[in-house]
């Protein structure tokens, strides 16, 4: 039980709004714990305020919190060209704290537990939750002044913890069944927000986990290799309140939502069954999709489906250790397609084994696949604890005493970057007529500037 005394302040950090502001759907999770209890808190929300800093004291010195619990989302846009780090506005935001309140400072989210030894020394706070809190805050909030409870969890970092703890994130399970996000808290901005004419997409959440090993992903690191699934009663439950309050364009954003297959079809089913009108998309891997889960998909409400491809040739999806072929890729879109889905794929340039000849056969097959639009970056963003991390180590990209908080990006060595970027202005500037293909970043603008890229 949280203590009867306690005020508890919440703060979403995240002011990110490119290509659109999204909801901080793990706050949303751990507030249905707190209602419960009854327990005193305030939300405050930062995405949408123009001066944080000063929102922030002020509302520290209004409500004076006993603990001030802090989400952390992102550290950065993992962009090596357009590169934006969020660790300065984060360290700004924890010293604001510091210096108009006393209290305990507890952080967390996914941007704090993919590198939460990194994060806690930069950011220095009292606690740091590494993992999902739903299950675990009011714990944590009960025993916030009880040393040996703190020291004792594996999920728990603080001060003066021993060199020899084995840290391990905690991965929410019962929640799944019975937790539902608070969302009637949150700015309203999340669901009317234009972006390119149109407006934002309402993430919902169905499994937690990935079971795929991309070599420069930290997912599994965080939320596990093993997908957790919610009660699929929970989902169609929470999609009829959202189209009860007129939001029907829904992102389902699972790391992977046709796996396991079994799940998704039963999920389609319901949403088929209940008669719920509501459009939606979601991230596939290029693995079992079936011609009937893609018919389902469609027939449910789904329009467009995003594929992290990274690539279009088979060395560099080995190089990525991505466990597909193109030929499957190709097929799996194609089984899109013929369902009446559109498809989508992220290409990243530059990888491992990258080089001319894999450029041109990438290229190439942008040309002919059939798809609804093509999006290029260039450059890997590296995270510790993944195998690029390692290859990028040894390779020397990685310089000794680095602090990963502060990106390095692989980009293949040999492979000359001013070369590759007017080849994409080129290519990208071509008559498409079929589909879009665009660059993530102002190509234009880094050709100009190559002295100061390498």
């Amino acid at each position: 039980m949280v203590k009867n005394n306690q005020k508890i302040l919440f703060i979403s950090l995240n002011q990110e709004k490119n290509p659109i502001p999204v909801f901080p759907l793990g706050i949303g999770f751990l507030l249905p714990a707190l209602n419960k209890q009854k327990t005193d808190y305030r939300l405050l929300d930062l995405c949408f305020k123009v001066n944080p800093g000063e929102e922030l004291a002020r509302v520290i010195k209004e409500y004076d919190p006993s603990v001030i619990c802090i989400g952390i989302r992102n550290l950065d846009n993992e962009s090596m060209l357009t590169h934006i780090t969020y660790v300065p506005y984060i360290k700004e935001m924890i010293t604001v704290c510091r210096c108009n309140s006393g209290s305990k400072i507890v952080a967390g989210g996914p941007g704090f537990s993919i590198m939460f030894k990194e994060f806690f020394r930069e950011l220095n706070p009292d606690i740091g939750v590494i993992g999902e809190g739903e299950e675990i805050l009011c714990s944590v909030l009960a025993n916030i002044d009880n040393d040996s409870y703190l020291k004792s969890r594996e999920y728990l970092i603080t001060p003066g913890d021993s060199a020899v703890k084995r840290y391990a994130p905690y991965l929410a399970k019962e929640s799944l069944t019975c937790v539902m996000p608070d969302r009637l808290q949150f700015d309203p901005g999340y669901y009317t927000w234009k972006s390119f004419g149109i407006l934002n997409i309402v993430p919902v959440q169905t499994r937690r986990g990935c079971c795929f090993s991309c070599n420069y992903c930290g997912i599994p690191g965080f939320e596990g290799n093993t997908i957790r699934l919610r009660d699929i009663k929970l989902v169609i439950e929470e999609l009829k309140s959202l189209v009860a309050c007129g939001i029907h364009d829904i992102f389902f954003v699972d790391n992977v939502f046709n796996y396991p297959p079994e799940y998704s079809e039963e999920l389609c089913r319901k949403i088929i069954e209940e008669k719920i009108q509501c459009n939606w998309m979601c991230y596939l891997s290029a693995k079992k999709l079936s011609p009937a889960l893609a018919e389902l998909m469609q027939a449910a409400g789904c329009t467009i489906v995003y594929f992290g491809a990274d690539h279009f040739t088979d060395k560099i999806l080995d190089g990525f250790e991505k466990g597909y072929t193109f030929r499957e890729l190709e097929k799996t879109n194609q089984t899109c397609l013929a369902a009446g889905l559109r498809t989508v794929h992220y290409l990243l340039l530059g990888g491992p084994g990258e080089n001319a000849l894999s450029l041109e056969s990438c290229l190439e097959r942008i040309r002919t696949i059939s798809c609804f639009a093509v999006f290029i970056s260039v450059g890997i963003r590296v995270y510790p604890g993944t195998a690029l991390y390692a290859r990028a180590k040894t390779e020397g990209s990685i310089a000794p005493g680095n602090n990963p908080l502060y990106p390095v990006f692989y980009f293949a060595p040999g492979l000359e970057l001013n070369s590759l970027l007017v080849k994409l202005k080129n290519f990208t500037g071509l008559k498409w007529e079929n589909k879009i293909v665009k660059c993530t970043f102002p190509i234009e603008k880094f050709i100009k500037e190559e002295a100061t890229l390498r």
